[in-house]
């Protein structure tokens, strides 16, 4: 009977999917005013609450790191602060790296795009909203292997994929929840039906190699449904 449910929920979402909302967290606009990218390895001199200093890249100088950033380590996905990413590193330390010069007037702004050192990346937040906003609408089942405050990572197949799930949504016979009230009813192991957008990486980033935003979540071992608010 529960999957019977489950199905006709399925189904009723996939008609309904057009008039549900995007999340509103996906940036709309992309920056394109940028002079070039580059990338490699890199010392780290000095370490501020914007910046960093680095020898490397026929260079030395700062580098910009303020904002939001995402780490990835294996099972772990985690939004935070430079305020706080910024403790993950140390003077003297060898990171790989990925800066952008942006545009401003007639200068030009290195900005930090990606940073990894040993087994975690940093990567920008904007940078994985603004792939989300490329992808594409796709339905698939998976199984969870970890259960975050704004993330699941799933498996499907031999991939992992971080799926967006903080925030509001409206859960199948209680009206609007926060994803903190229903995290505990998903459980690392349990196997869940998603759709929505979901973009893959041009190559895997600490086994990660794709990252989705759902419009509907449903764990289809308890029956529990989730459409975005």
């Amino acid at each position: 009977m529960n999957k019977i449910i489950v199905l006709g929920i399925i189904f009723l979402t996939i008609i309904s999917i057009f008039t549900v909302a995007t999340l509103t967290a996906i940036p709309q606009n992309k920056p394109t005013e940028f002079r070039r990218v580059v990338r490699g390895e890199v010392k780290i001199l000095n370490i501020s609450d914007r910046w960093i200093e680095i020898e490397g890249l026929n260079r030395t100088g700062k580098v910009y790191t303020l904002g939001k950033w995402i780490y990835i380590k294996e099972n772990e996905f985690k939004s935070m602060d430079w305020s706080e990413a910024k403790n993950l590193f140390s003077i003297g330390d060898t990171v790989k790296i990925v800066i952008a010069g942006f545009k401003r007037g007639n200068r030009t702004i290195p900005i930090v795009l990606k940073m990894s050192k040993d087994d975690f990346t940093l990567i920008r937040s904007r940078l994985l909203r603004y792939d989300i906003g490329k992808g594409r609408r796709l339905a698939f089942k998976a199984t969870i292997t970890y259960v975050g405050d704004k993330y699941l990572i799933v498996q499907r197949a031999t991939n992992n994929i971080v799926v967006i799930v903080g925030g509001k949504w409206v859960k199948a016979g209680d009206g609007e929840v926060d994803w903190s009230e229903v995290k505990n009813e998903f459980k690392v192991g349990d196997s869940v039906w998603i759709y929505g957008k979901i973009a893959p990486f041009k190559k895997s980033i600490e086994n990660i190699r794709a990252i989705a935003a759902p419009q509907t979540l449903i764990n289809i071992d308890t029956g529990i449904s989730l459409i975005r608010r």
